[in-house]
């Protein structure tokens, strides 16, 4: 059973909730990546058929908490690619385009897990993850709705998927906090440098 129909009542309020908008607190980055599965559901045609062992990666912003239980609240900007087997990007979901939205659906009515979701009006991908997601974890098995799976047409035709088999949600580092730590690591080699040469000098 897929979460089609809680879903929809849920991008309705990502859409409001992104109109309002959250300037108080900052969107932190997350870096997300998964899997599809080998085959798409029978009678599947079109887009889950091209992504059969394709792959969905790129990065998100998200600057609120955990999300109570059948709530949700909306990212702040995402670019999500969906590639077939060879690489190939065949759909994207982006904060820039017209018609997409994004958001955590916390913890479904009958589900034991949180969604991450991105939609159009003819697409969706869903993913599980555990309950108190904020960005960071694993695709978790969820209850009761198909732990992820990317539906097209899901309004029209139901039927119409390809699984996804794996998905994590990282934090992007900082820049500040890689150029510190490419600073400390320039910082350890002229030390060992130099120590070096004091003790060539030392033997001469």
């Amino acid at each position: 059973m897929k979460l089609l129909r809680s879903l929809a009542a849920a991008a309705a309020s990502f859409a409001l909730l992104a109109s309002v908008g959250n300037a108080s607190a900052k969107a932190a980055d997350f870096s997300l990546s998964g899997r599809f599965a080998s085959t798409a559901v029978n009678n599947s045609t079109a887009l889950p058929v091209q992504l059969q062992n394709g792959s969905f990666d790129g990065t998100y912003s998200y600057s609120g908490g955990a999300v109570s239980a059948g709530s949700q609240a909306s990212l702040s900007s995402w670019l999500i690619n969906l590639r077939n087997a060879s690489n190939t990007i065949l759909k994207t979901y982006s904060s820039s385009l017209a018609g997409n939205i994004a958001g955590i659906n916390g913890k479904p009515s009958g589900s034991n897990s949180d969604f991450l979701i991105f939609s159009d009006s003819d697409t969706q991908l869903q993913l599980a993850f555990p309950t108190g997601f904020v960005g960071i974890g694993n695709l978790t098995t969820n209850n009761t709705f198909s732990s992820g799976e990317f539906t097209f047409n899901a309004a029209g035709n139901a039927n119409n998927f390809i699984g996804a088999i794996s998905a994590t949600s990282t934090p992007v580092p900082e820049p500040l906090t890689v150029g510190g730590t490419l600073v400390a690591a320039g910082v350890g080699m002229a030390l060992k440098k130099k120590a070096a040469a004091q003790k060539a000098t030392q033997k001469v």
